[in-house]
C-alpha cells in the first residue's frame, strides 16, 4: 500500500500523545482495518480507544495564541486536523458507547499489489487447534486471539486475573499461550503435569523490551516477543510441530546431487568489534566486489562512504528485484552482499532466497543490514541463505568483522595502526552534537552523512526564504517549513529549529505580516549553523 508515511506517522503520533495525556485509563487501543467504497475507494480506518472525556468537541481541533505563556495551545491536535485534510482524509471525535470519545480518522491509499498473500499451513492437522491465551491485558489477548484464529483455531481467552484465580483444565486445549508474568511455581506445575501425559504446547509471550526475553524453561516449547504477526504465528506453528525426522534418499545411477562447493561460515553470533579501526582501514579487501542492496540513499551514501577508501568495487541495488538481476548479470565477479530486509518490490529474504537457488553464486557471502534482530528475525534470515546479520546503526568496526569473516582468504594479512582520535567540540554556536548524536545512536559517520545531505538540500535557504517572503508565497515557506522541522531537530540545530517553528506557527495562524522580521534572524541563524556543520565535518 503506498501512502504518506510522513504525515500519516505526524498524526498518529499527534493523536497518541493526546490520549497518553489526558487519558483516564493506562491503556490505548489503535485498531487499523482496511475499507472500500465504490466513491471514496480504498483507505485506512484508524479507530483510537481509550478512557478519554471531551467536553467540547466543536472545538477540539481549533488552537489559540496565549499571550501570558506566548505559546500555541493544542497545535498538536490542530495540525493533525490540518493534515488529515490535505490527505484528503477526516479526523473527528466520536462517542463511544460508553460514555467516552473516540477518535476515527479515514485516509486515501493506493494499493500497490492486488495480490494478497496468504499463510496456507502445509499440513491439516495444523488447523483446529484448541488454543488458551493469557495475556497482560484482554485486549492484547484478543489481538493474539484474532492472528491465531486466521487459522481456524479454536481460541480461548482468559484474563491473567481469572488464570489465578482458578485454573481451568489445561488438557482441553493443544497450545497453551501466557504471559510471561504469569510462570509461577503453581503454573509451571500445573504445565508439567498435562505435558507429562499429552502433547500441550506451551508458548511463552514476551513483550519487546521485557528483560527477561527468551528465557527457557522446561515447560516452554517456544518463545514469542510481540508485536505479533500474520507470519509470525504461521512460522511458529509450522515450528511447534515441526518433525525433525532422517530423510533417505535414494539416488538413481543416473541421477546427480548438486552440492555447495564452496562452503561459506554461517555467523549466527552478533559481529564482535573490531579495535582500531578507521576507513583506511577497510582497504585490506581491495579488490573485492561488494553489491550494496538498500533502498535508504542516505543509507547508501553512509555504507559507500565508510568502504569508499578501500579500492573495493562497490555497487548498489535499491531492491530485492534488482540485486537479482544484478547477480545474474554479473555471474562470478559479485565476493560479498550486504542485504537490507525491508525493501519495496522483494525483500531481503526473496532476494535471497531467489539468489541461493542458483548453485554459481554458492560462494557469494551475503550478510543482512536490519533493524530487526529478534529471534524470530534472526531464523528467517538464515532459512533465508544468509550468513550473518548486522544491526543498524552500523558500527564500521563491526562492518569490518563482517567483512573479515567471509573475505579474509582473498587478502593478505596486515597490521591495523591505531589512530589517534580527534577530539570534537560538542559545543558549537549552532549545533549541539551530543544532541544530534544521541537521535543517530552515536554513530558518527552516519550523523556526519546527514550533516553533508541536509547542507546540500538547503545550504540557499536562506536567500529561499527571504525571497518567499518577499513575493508572499506563503504556501512555498509553508512546506520549506515542514521539510526542516524534523531535520533541524533530529541534527541538534535547536536555535534554527525554534525559528523554523515560530514561522510555521505564524502561517498556520495566518499572520503573514510578521514574517518580514524573520528574515535577518533566519539568515543570522541558518549562517551559524551553516558555520557550526562545516567545522564539525572538517574534524
Amino acid at each position: 500500500m503506498l501512502a504518506d508515511s510522513l504525515h500519516m506517522g505526524q498524526i498518529l503520533s499527534n493523536l497518541l500523545e493526546y490520549m497518553m495525556q489526558y487519558t483516564h485509563s493506562d491503556e490505548i487501543k489503535m485498531e487499523v482495518t482496511t475499507q472500500t467504497s465504490l466513491k471514496e475507494g480504498l483507505q485506512l480506518h484508524f479507530n483510537m480507544w481509550t478512557k478519554l472525556q471531551v467536553k467540547d468537541k466543536e472545538i477540539l481541533f481549533d488552537s489559540y495564541y496565549d499571550e501570558d505563556s506566548r505559546k500555541y495551545i493544542g497545535l498538536g491536535l490542530f495540525v493533525a486536523k490540518e493534515l488529515t485534510h490535505l490527505m484528503n482524509g477526516t479526523l473527528e471525535v466520536v462517542d463511544s458507547v460508553d460514555g467516552y470519545q473516540h477518535f476515527e480518522i479515514m485516509l486515501p491509499i493506493e494499493e500497490k499489489n492486488r495480490e494478497k498473500r496468504k499463510y496456507r499451513l502445509p499440513d491439516k492437522g495444523l488447523i483446529n487447534k484448541k488454543i488458551l491465551v493469557v495475556d497482560s491485558s484482554e485486549i492484547s489477548a484478543q489481538a493474539t486471539e484474532k492472528l491465531f484464529a486466521y487459522f481456524r483455531a479454536e481460541v480461548k481467552v482468559l484474563t491473567s486475573e481469572a488464570l489465578k484465580e482458578s485454573l481451568p483444565n489445561l488438557a482441553m486445549f493443544d497450545i497453551i499461550a501466557l504471559h510471561h508474568d504469569l510462570f509461577n511455581f503453581k503454573i509451571l506445575e500445573a504445565l508439567k503435569k498435562v505435558k507429562s501425559t499429552q502433547d500441550v504446547k506451551v508458548i511463552r509471550l514476551d513483550n519487546l523490551f521485557s528483560s527477561e526475553s527468551n528465557v527457557r524453561h522446561d515447560v516452554i516449547d517456544i518463545n514469542l516477543v510481540k508485536p505479533l504477526t500474520q507470519e509470525y504465528v504461521f512460522d511458529t506453528l509450522i515450528e511447534l510441530y515441526e518433525t525433525h525426522k532422517p530423510v533417505d534418499i535414494e539416488v538413481k545411477q543416473d541421477e546427480t546431487v548438486r552440492v555447495n562447493k564452496v562452503s561459506l561460515p554461517i555467523h549466527r553470533e552478533r559481529f564482535k568489534d573490531t579495535p582500531n579501526i578507521n576507513l583506511e582501514s577497510f582497504s585490506a579487501f581491495k579488490g573485492a566486489h561488494v553489491l550494496i542492496v538498500e533502498d535508504n540513499v542516505i543509507n547508501q551514501k553512509v555504507v559507500m562512504s565508510v568502504l569508499g577508501k578501500s579500492e573495493m568495487t562497490l555497487r548498489v541495488a535499491n531492491n530485492g528485484e534488482e540485486a537479482v538481476a544484478y547477480m545474474h548479470q554479473n555471474v562470478g565477479k559479485v565476493d560479498f552482499i550486504f542485504m537490507d530486509i525491508n525493501m519495496p518490490v522483494m525483500d531481503g529474504y526473496s532476494a535471497s532466497e531467489k539468489i541461493r537457488e542458483d548453485s554459481r553464486f554458492d560462494g557469494v557471502a551475503i550478510v543482512a543490514l536490519t533493524a530487526l534482530v529478534s529471534e524470530h528475525e534472526i531464523d528467517k534470515m538464515f532459512d533465508a541463505g544468509m550468513n550473518g546479520y548486522l544491526a543498524k546503526p552500523v558500527r564500521i568496526e563491526r562492518l569490518y568483522s563482517a567483512l573479515d569473516v567471509f573475505l579474509s582468504g582473498s587478502k593478505s594479512e596486515i597490521v591495523v595502526q591505531k589512530t589517534p582520535r580527534k577530539s570534537i567540540d560538542t559545543s558549537l554556536d549552532g549545533l549541539d552534537v551530543k544532541d544530534g548524536l544521541s537521535h543517530m545512536k552515536n554513530n558518527t559517520i552516519f550523523y556526519k552523512e546527514v550533516l553533508k545531505e541536509f547542507i546540500d538540500a538547503y545550504t540557499q535557504s536562506d536567500a529561499l526564504f527571504e525571497k518567499l517572503v518577499k513575493e508572499q508565497r506563503y504556501t512555498q515557506i509553508k512546506m520549506l517549513c515542514l521539510d526542516m522541522k524534523g531535520l533541524t531537530g533530529t541534527i541538534g540545530a535547536k536555535e534554527m529549529h525554534n525559528v523554523i517553528n515560530e514561522i510555521h506557527q505564524h502561517i498556520i495562524y495566518k499572520k503573514p505580516e510578521l514574517l518580514h522580521s524573520y528574515i535577518s534572524r533566519y539568515n543570522m541563524e541558518f549562517s551559524k549553523l551553516r558555520s557550526a556543520i562545516e567545522r564539525y565535518l572538517a574534524t
